[in-house]
């Protein structure tokens, strides 16, 4: 799922909000009340942390927990692991148009 919040669209409920980071990473979060489903999903399809990267968990003025809504977990991943969520359809990738 796709969406560009610059044209006033809205992500549709996903498991995962992600967005492209740098270069072949993108960054994957996920509320941290849906953190036990999100690693099965995770597991399921054999993605980890890229770069050296960890599962982290954050709070407060962090982008994503204003736009997600809550505390959330997030880490880095390659393009490829992107590509498996959204051929799953379990994230809502977030794009800007500059």
């Amino acid at each position: 799922m796709l969406y560009c919040p610059e044209l006033e669209e809205v992500a549709a409920p996903r498991l995962f909000h992600s967005e492209h980071n740098f270069g072949s990473s993108y960054s994957v979060s996920w509320l941290q009340e849906n953190d036990e489903r999100a690693r099965q999903v995770l597991k399921k399809l054999r993605i980890r942390p890229a770069f050296g990267t960890t599962f982290e968990v954050v709070d407060g003025d962090h982008l994503d927990v204003q736009r997600i809504g809550g505390p959330v977990v997030h880490c880095l991943i390659t393009s490829g692991a992107h590509r498996k969520l959204l051929s799953m359809d379990v994230t809502a990738l977030r794009t800007l148009l500059d």
